[in-house]
């Protein structure tokens, strides 16, 4: 038992810390908790209350596993349902609904509460808590399977079958085990819980980190980017500073050496070759200030300036600005969405994300080629899918390409591989995130997804960053 609620607490843990913002990780988070309370209260009343001897103690860890086994039974059923409600995002046009939902769903949990007492000893009669727990169970488990179902984003639509695959077996066996099987006097079916749920813990932590299940994996690559934007910020302003000085030193240099050749007389061979040089190096420090003024614009730290913009029209702005990049090469740009989608955001920074993202796949592509621009929007997220047949990126290239510096072009241009980091220092600051999938020889497919807490609707208020006449859900 002791494997149990450290189990769940673990999960409930790592999902609390990993988005704590998203009501339905709170309330996910919040089933494993309360879940993980009968675990303990199991080991409490098997191996700790008969070592105790003082009568005080006893009747304190009486009422203490009473309540535990409470929250276990009754608290942790309300918290699933909870979960599948948020989750699905089904009643999200319901606001009304969803406000008074937890107030709802309680009142099951408050008259158990008011009428079946826990001390001091919990025995609930089985039967009624199966009348308001089974249908609970099995609501949000529909929820979560319809919740799959509805998604068209294929990376959120994997992640939401995984999520379904951990919590429909787990929550459906601890409802038979824990309450039809007892209605018949079965009572300790419920111990097998121990299996269910180490196994469920294994699938969550390894699907976690190597697919994403619930944010986890997101969480553990933002950590990585985030010390690596870090890193190149700090690390790029001194090299950017060093230079600098020393190219402002050479071209002060060259300058006082080219007047003093004019003084000296210009026709002679040996002048003649020494301003051809003289212009050569002039050239290149004129070109290295231009790198290191884009490198300094790139890694400077993001600061949005946020207003009320339609998501469609500053991708239009974004595509219109590339296609004469498009000429001469047969490259179709196909947008698959309307200009109705408002958010809350800096336009300035995310038209020149999109820019990157599409120059980045116009020159993926060359010539021949097909640019396809689709918006999802679920109950959490709203995603942004740019979709290239273009040459694509190698396996061992993709989970380095957001990274500062990294680049897989071999030619020489003004890219330094800083545009992605750009793109996703920018969807960091807008609390979204952005990701590449690819395959070399298919294309590559950019998702940048923001929370659905910045989509603007239905009616202007003012919000609590005290902006006026901006519209809100």
């Amino acid at each position: 038992m002791i494997v149990l609620f450290i189990a769940l607490w673990a999960i409930a843990a790592i999902l609390i810390f990993t988005d704590p913002k998203t009501p339905s990780t709170r309330w996910g988070s919040g089933t494993a908790f309360f879940s993980g309370f009968g675990g303990l209260a199991v080991v409490l009343r098997d191996n700790i209350l008969p070592l105790t001897n003082d009568s005080n103690i006893r009747e304190s860890l009486r009422v203490a596993i009473g309540v535990m086994f409470t929250l276990s039974h009754q608290v942790a059923p309300y918290a699933l349902m909870m979960y599948g409600i948020t989750y699905s995002g089904v009643f999200r046009r319901f606001s009304r609904f969803l406000k008074l939902s937890p107030y709802i769903f309680f009142i099951p949990v408050a008259i158990m509460y008011m009428i079946y007492p826990f001390i001091p000893d919990y025995k609930p009669p089985f039967l009624v808590l199966s009348v308001w727990v089974v249908p609970y169970v099995m609501i949000s488990n529909l929820l979560l399977l319809y919740a799959y179902s509805k998604e068209n984003n294929m990376k959120i639509k994997q992640q939401k079958l995984l999520s379904c695959i951990i919590i429909a077996p787990t929550t459906l066996f601890s409802m038979m085990v824990n309450y039809i099987f007892r209605i018949f006097h079965n009572d300790n079916l419920w111990q097998y819980n121990i299996f269910t749920i180490a196994l469920i813990f294994t699938i969550f932590v390894f699907t976690g980190v190597k697919y994403g299940v619930m944010g986890v994996q997101l969480k553990f690559e933002k950590q990585r980017l985030d010390s690596a934007m870090k890193a190149m910020t700090s690390g790029t302003a001194i090299l950017n500073h060093t230079i600098k000085n020393e190219v402002t030193k050479i071209s002060m240099c060259m300058n006082n050496i080219k007047y003093f050749a004019a003084d000296a007389g210009q026709n002679t061979p040996e002048i003649t070759d020494m301003n051809e040089n003289i212009k050569i190096v002039l050239d290149s420090t004129s070109y290295l200030t231009v790198m290191i003024n884009k490198i300094q614009n790139q890694v400077r730290d993001i600061v949005l300036e946020e207003h009320q913009n339609s998501l469609g029209s500053i991708i239009d702005k974004a595509s219109d600005m590339a296609i004469p990049f498009t000429k001469g090469k047969n490259i179709n740009i196909v947008k698959n969405y309307t200009g109705e989608l408002n958010m809350y955001c800096d336009s300035v920074h995310l038209q020149e994300t999109f820019s990157n993202i599409f120059n980045n796949a116009i020159e993926a592509i060359g010539s021949d080629g097909e640019i396809k621009i689709d918006i999802f929007e679920n109950n959490k997220l709203v995603t942004v899918a740019v979709k290239d047949n273009g040459s694509g990126i190698s396996k061992e290239n993709l989970p380095h390409v957001i990274d500062p510096f990294f680049s897989t072009k071999n030619h020489r241009t003004q890219n330094f591989g800083l545009g992605l980091s750009y793109c996703y220092g920018v969807m960091q600051q807008h609390g979204g995130t952005l990701e590449v999938q690819s395959e070399e020889g298919i294309g590559t497919t950019v998702l940048l997804s923001f929370p659905a807490k910045r989509v603007l609707r239905e009616k202007y208020l003012q919000n609590n960053l005290g902006v006026e006449n901006v519209w809100t859900r």
